[in-house]
């Protein structure tokens, strides 16, 4: 069960930094408040 929750933890990680970058930079460290 511990190697799942990693997995979700790293899943929304990468899901969080592609969606600063799929956005264009225009809050380059600002994390858009989609979930």
């Amino acid at each position: 069960m511990a190697d799942k929750r990693m997995i979700e933890d790293e899943v929304v990680a990468e899901l969080e930094s592609g969606m600063t970058i799929g956005i264009g930079g225009w809050g380059s460290r600002r994390k858009p408040m989609s979930l």
